[in-house]
């Protein structure tokens, strides 16, 4: 019987731990910041310093090429290939675990621009901006016939998993939360942070290998690789693009099947079982995007006593702990909102271990009772 409700406990803790009615798309749009790039500006003599990219996931670095020390030369990979200044170095993510540089050119106002920004990148944000669960690229293969049979495919797999796919139930509007706490208590990860609409939709963007305005961009999702350097079969890509630009994964197009469509369009409207970034698939583009201004009207319970926990990651669920206090603050920033689900999460794991160790000390009594 105790290692019955043992193990009941144990799978209810992590289910409380885990689950989260959000889905995965909305998730990331509302909680996961995107990975930084790294830019490394290599300059000569006087230098006007470019405008500074406010709302890129880039970080910025300015280092007088005459003047460099030995430890600042051996950190920036790609120095021997700068060959004129000024010039600038994009390094991927460490998430990525791409030893290379993503591009080295020649800093001028127009490949400062094109890093971060192009029409298709411009397209993707608005997409998802509007609401839509996913965006997926198509890079052309440059074959008509080839590239009309993939957008068919792909054009009628994402009609139907939109007719067929449901959102998780349990999911709270902002405009929900006073009714909602009304009748009970509530997770409030279960609550959306946006008043951007809660749907399940699929867009398509078409990428031409051959647009000048986009091959910045297409380095960046092929991970510092030309479409030259691609295998035949790898010419045209599928890439499905969701939250803050993450990009899912990229599949050929040669090897596309509906099969493999609707596995990912699920994952994506599924509800979020893990919400620490890092642990889910994927890696971040690099786009210009003020992600958090169309936050702004977002809503969240916030305890007003919440212990002096520390803790790592933003897993989901559980009831809150239990206040005779709670407001709804309105358009909270979003890092206060970060320390809080990590607040949040650490309490829930700290209520869990009690809830296990409560278990196994009854364990242990009963069995010496048992013995006298």
């Amino acid at each position: 019987m105790w290692k019955s409700l043992t193990i009941w406990f144990l799978a209810a803790t992590t289910a409380s731990t885990l689950a989260c009615q959000v889905p995965v798309f909305r998730y990331a749009l509302e909680r996961w910041q995107a990975d930084k790039y790294r830019l490394q500006v290599l300059h000569k003599d006087s230098f006007v310093k470019l405008p500074e990219q406010k709302h890129a996931n880039i970080s910025t670095e300015y280092f007088d090429a005459k003047n460099l020390t030995d430890a600042q030369q051996w950190s920036i990979v790609g120095l021997d290939q700068v060959t004129e200044y000024p010039s600038h170095i994009l390094t991927a993510p460490d998430s990525v675990n791409l030893e290379q540089p993503v591009l080295i050119q020649k800093t001028t106002e127009k490949s400062w621009k094109s890093l971060t920004d192009s029409p298709v990148r411009t397209a993707i944000k608005e997409k998802l901006l509007a609401g839509d669960s996913a965006v997926f690229i198509h890079l052309l293969s440059g074959n008509k016939a080839t590239d009309e049979r993939t957008r068919k495919l792909l054009e009628s797999t994402l009609t139907k998993a939109q007719e067929t796919i449901e959102l998780p139930e349990g999911v709270i509007n902002p405009d929900e939360v006073a009714e909602a706490q009304a009748k009970g208590d509530i997770d409030f990860d279960d609550v959306l942070r946006s008043k951007i609409p809660l749907k399940i939709a699929f867009s398509i963007v078409t990428l031409d290998p051959a647009d000048p305005a986009e091959q910045d961009f297409i380095r960046i999702l092929l991970n510092g690789n030309t479409i030259d350097q691609l295998p035949e079969t790898s010419k045209s890509l599928i890439a499905p693009v969701f939250g803050r630009g993450r990009c899912l994964a990229l599949m050929p197009a040669s090897k596309l099947t509906e099969a493999l469509i609707m596995e990912k369009c699920q994952y994506l409207c599924n509800a979020c079982a893990c919400s620490v970034k890092d642990e889910n698939p994927g890696f971040d583009l690099l786009i210009n995007s003020n992600w958090d201004e169309h936050l702004i009207n977002s809503s969240a319970i916030i305890e007003k006593a919440i212990p002096e926990l520390t803790g790592a990651g933003d897993f989901i669920t559980a009831k809150p702990i239990a206040t005779t206090d709670t407001e709804i603050v309105h358009s909270l920033p979003q890092q206060e909102r970060q320390k809080i689900d990590a607040l949040i999460f650490s309490a829930k794991i700290f209520a869990g271990l009690v809830g296990i160790g409560i278990i196994i000390g009854s364990f242990l009594i009963y069995k010496k009772s048992q013995l006298r």
